[in-house]
């Protein structure tokens, strides 16, 4: 069995967590080997692993995995959450200033779990005017600042529509789910989230009965 046939091994026995430490330890050896396996191609899932990466030499994180049996248990779960941590690991928020505005004229765009169960929580966006700029549905909240575009060069589709609807500036925010309840900005944005909705439904009612 190779160096990376024996980290799999760990990874699929339930013990990612448990043995994190021989993990890295193969993973330096396999990445000092003179005879590395060939990296996975496009389309096969990606391991990182804490610890083993040198610097300018992304390759040494990556450890292959095959598709759709890679989140086959919890402990490989939380090993994959724990190597995305890692890789944002120092990521600012996201800032779209074109005009050099103090940030803290900046209008804010919301990111927060809406809740959920493990495996499925809501993740969701809302500007500080009340508008709904999207969700995605996350395993855990700490991929949510990623997905939801909150961190600085991550999601640059989702900011192409952040752009249109404030083209003179924005700044991102994410309120974790404990804070969701108690964030006056975000409790300010939702108020006024409602009143719209409250609005378009009397127009909406309105429209019906001139028909």
């Amino acid at each position: 069995m190779n160096i990376l046939e024996q980290i799999i091994s760990i990874a699929n026995d339930g013990q990612a967590t448990d043995r994190l430490g021989d993990i890295v330890k193969l993973a330096r050896e396999y990445l000092d080997s003179d005879n590395m396996p060939p990296f996975p191609e496009a389309g096969e899932r990606l391991w990182i692993v804490p610890g083993t990466r040198p610097p300018n030499n992304p390759r040494a994180i990556r450890l292959s995995r095959q598709g759709a049996s890679t989140m086959t248990t919890q402990a490989a779960a939380n090993l994959y959450l724990a190597q995305h941590h890692m890789e944002w690991q120092g990521a600012k928020h996201a800032i779209f200033n074109p005009h050099d505005k103090p940030e803290h004229m900046l209008p804010v765009i919301y990111g927060f779990n809406n809740g959920g169960s493990p495996g499925w929580y809501s993740a969701c966006l809302l500007a500080e005017d009340g508008t709904g700029l999207g969700g995605h549905i996350c395993s855990h909240e700490g991929y949510m600042r990623h997905d939801l575009g909150i961190l600085e060069g991550s999601r640059p589709d989702r900011h192409e529509h952040f752009k249109a609807h404030y083209p003179d500036g924005y700044r991102m925010a994410f309120i974790p789910s404990d804070e969701v309840r108690t964030h006056p900005g975000l409790e300010a944005a939702y108020q006024k989230n409602q009143q719209r909705a409250a609005e378009a439904k009397t127009v909406g009612e309105a429209a019906e009965q001139n028909l």
